[in-house]
């Protein structure tokens, strides 16, 4: 009897092991991973589709690059940290030399709709174009 009590409050307490920090739980960007194509990149009120028309974004853990199809360049993978608890969803781009670009993005099925603000600009708090916020609409790569 004293062997199946041990086992059952060995079994219901909790465990020694320290739990992740929070922010583990969002580090990678899991539902974005894999690559997609750009649709329409808007900043501000212009659109930039046609300078991006056959590029894509490509996400892997915790790491995000923009592919340039055009010129077969593959630009630098920065650091990408996901908050999906948020409302709305939060992800920034934190880049080699100490920069943060906030953003926030919307998934729904294949499509991804991302705001990212301009290089020292508040995060965007809509989905619309507005001044100082660059607008990436992608659709997922099927394979």
């Amino acid at each position: 009897m004293a062997p199946t009590l041990l086992l059952l409050t060995l079994a219901l307490s909790p465990a020694d092991a320290a739990t992740p920090p929070p922010e583990a739980a969002v580090e990678d960007a899991s539902e974005l991973q894999g690559e997609w194509e750009i649709e329409t990149y808007h900043f501000g009120r212009n659109n930039f589709l046609r300078m991006c028309l056959g590029d894509g974004w490509v996400f892997a853990g915790t790491s995000a690059r923009l592919v340039d199809s055009m010129h077969g360049g593959v630009f630098k993978p920065f650091r990408v940290r996901v908050d999906p608890a948020r409302f709305p969803a939060e992800i920034d781009e934190e880049m080699g030399d100490g920069r943060r670009i906030p953003g926030i993005y919307r998934r729904t099925g294949d499509e991804l709709i991302w705001p990212v603000a301009q290089t020292g600009n508040a995060r965007p708090s809509s989905f619309e174009r507005t001044s100082g916020v660059g607008l990436w609409t992608l659709r997922r790569v099927k394979k």
